[in-house]
């Protein structure tokens, strides 16, 4: 008798027969609840674009943008110093521009190999 209680106490189960009171499962959806607001305040951690890459160094970065500089053909203002700088100023343009585009959680870094000086990924073609 002693061994059919605490059985029935291990699988949840009360006298009644029911398996969860109405209790514990108030109780249960306040710890789910408790549980996903600890996840929220944990502190989120680095991690890579696309995993199966190695992250693009900080050189990496810049000669990637030098590329898509080196590609623009823009238009040099009387008031620019040179053309450097003015391709610097067309880029950053753009890059405030994206940045109020709507979020794209498919959104990855692509590459058929990858540089081991800088990290950048690279096509074949």
């Amino acid at each position: 008798s002693e061994e059919a209680d605490s059985s029935q106490q291990a699988d949840g189960d009360s006298s009644s027969g029911s398996t969860q009171s109405e209790s514990d499962r108030g109780s249960s959806s306040e710890n789910d609840e408790e549980e996903r607001e600890e996840d929220q305040d944990a502190p989120r951690r680095d991690r890579v674009m696309n995993p199966d890459w190695e992250p693009t160094s900080e050189k990496g970065k810049m000669l990637i943008v030098m590329k898509a500089m080196e590609k623009s053909n823009i238009l040099l203002r009387p008031s620019c110093c040179c053309p450097w700088h003015a391709a610097i100023d067309a880029m950053k343009g753009s890059l405030v521009k994206l940045e109020g585009v709507s979020c794209n959680k498919d959104f990855t870094a692509k590459g058929d190999w990858q540089c081991g000086k800088c990290q950048s990924l690279e096509s074949l073609q």
